[in-house]
Parts: structure tokens; sequence; C-alpha cells
């Protein structure tokens, strides 16, 4: 905690009216300028189960990133498109201790969120990817649970640490769908009561799909109903 206040307090008396990312002059508190968070949309149609941008004339609305593949998740949408300057900022969240830009960051969720035809009210959980205890230590907090208690707040769904991990994973960037998936296999286990429970699942990125569906495998096999999976940002199809 002590390391999160020096580093929000460094920016505020090195860049005290400067965008983080551009160095634009700014309100005070602000850390980010307007034009630097006109992140890229991702926009529809979407693929029907991990809610990328897709080609109209789709006639599965299944990107080939879905296509043959059994994810426990009912279907993720994602709000922008996983690249720069988001990917930066994301990058200060989860590994600098960045931890105000979860204000940002939810805000501009819980707006995607109103967006949509989607009844919330039919979600009585919401929960967070976790980290391991070893990883918890390392960063100081869990990005993604930081986001979910907001919109926990926000759309009065309780919130619950549902999910432990059992192993420490090195970071999955760059490994092949193939690792990631057996990286993480069977990794998570369930630690609230979800009996029937409509679940909203927070993370902060989709790149394969891999970690989500391992957790809403274990939120079902505990008896889950829904999981809707809601992520800031998608990675495009190689």
């Amino acid at each position: 905690m002590i390391l999160k206040e020096l580093t929000k307090g460094l920016i505020e008396l090195i860049l005290p009216n400067n965008c983080l990312l551009c160095e634009k002059k700014i309100n005070s508190g602000k850390f980010i300028c307007e034009q630097c968070q006109n992140f890229e949309r991702n926009l529809p149609p979407f693929c029907r189960k991990c809610g990328i941008s897709i080609s109209v004339d789709s006639k599965t609305r299944l990107c080939s990133r879905c296509r043959g593949k059994n994810f426990y998740f009912t279907r993720n949408l994602s709000l922008f498109l996983y690249k720069e300057p988001l990917a930066s900022l994301i990058h200060l969240f989860k590994y600098q201790g960045f931890d105000f830009l979860a204000d940002i960051f939810s805000q501009r969720l819980i707006e995607f969120i109103e967006e949509l035809p989607i009844p919330v009210k039919n979600y009585n959980l919401l929960t967070s990817v976790p980290l391991h205890r070893r990883k918890l230590r390392e960063r100081e907090f869990n990005h993604s649970r930081l986001i979910a208690k907001k919109l926990s707040k926000y759309f009065l769904i309780p919130y619950k640490d549902t999910l432990r991990a059992k192993r420490y994973l090195k970071s999955q960037v760059n490994k092949s769908v193939e690792s990631r998936t057996l990286d993480i296999r069977d990794n998570f286990y369930i630690i609230e009561e979800v009996k029937e429970k409509n679940i909203i699942l927070i993370d902060d990125v989709f790149t394969t799909g891999a970690t989500l569906s391992e957790c809403a495998k274990a939120l079902k096999n505990k008896g889950a109903k829904e999981i809707l999976t809601i992520t800031l940002a998608i990675r495009k199809l190689n």
C-alpha cells in the first residue's frame, strides 16, 4: 500500500498537470487527457461467444478463435480492442502500481454495460479472475478485483471473491494458445456458494479465453447457471 501511494504521489509531483501518456496539460488529478482516452472500440457485429468484432457475412456468428471450441462461459463482452494507447495503460495498471486507473476503466465499463441490451438485474453475483497469493504479494492488488468492486457498487450486484488460483504461473504473454490452455487447466477452485447463481465474471483482457473459461468451468462444476464474462479489452485475431 505504501508503494502505491508513493507511486501516485510521485506522479502528481513530477507531472502534476500533465497526461501520463502524451504529457499534454490537463486538469489536476485527471492523469489522462481526453484524447488519450479515445481508445479504439470493439464494434458490432460480434462473435456470439468471445465478443470480438467479426464480418457481417459470418454465417455462424463465430470467429475463427471460437469455432470448434467449448468455452464454459455463456458469452464474453469486451469494450475496447487491445492496442495502444490502452495497452500501455493496462500495463501500468497491472504491473506498475497505478491502481487509480481502476476509476477510469470502471467508469468506461459502466457506460458500456448500460449501452447493452443486457438485463443486469438478472445477475445476482459479481466476481473476478483471481491472482495466486504469491502474485498478489508481488503486485499488491488484484486489478480485475478493483474494477469488479466498482461495478458491484454501481449496479448493486453483490461482489464475492469466489475463486482461488492453485498454482503460481509465470507471465502468459507471448505463449501459444496451446501452452496457455495447458498451463491454466484446472487451476481454479471455488470458496463461496455459487449454486443456481447467474454470475458476471470480470477480467482485464480477453486473449485466448482460456483463463476465463477455466474460471467458468470451476463455477459451473459447483452449480452456477449462466456466466457472463466482461473484459475491458480483447486482442484481435492474428
